[in-house]
């Protein structure tokens, strides 16, 4: 399985296809879209069109926190 990684600092997330729909369709009904618009395109092409890239996506500590939340929310 194919798997896109996100960090902050030495903290860092796995994220599947799977879970990279639910985390794009999670952040895009959070307010102030604009502040999540980039990492929601790159997991939307992630999950849809197959592209990924093998770098890690560098993030804030906030919207680290934000994901973890919502990862834990959407695997229950």
């Amino acid at each position: 399985m194919q798997y896109i990684i996100i960090k902050h600092a030495n903290n860092q997330i796995k994220i599947s296809k799977a879970q990279a729909l639910k985390l794009e369709l999670a952040i895009n009904l959070l307010p102030n879209k604009k502040y999540w618009i980039e990492l929601g395109d790159l997991l939307y092409n992630f999950h849809s069109k197959d592209k990924c890239n093998d770098i890690p996506i560098e993030i804030s500590e906030k919207k680290f926190n934000i994901i973890k939340e919502i990862l834990r929310t959407c695997d229950r």
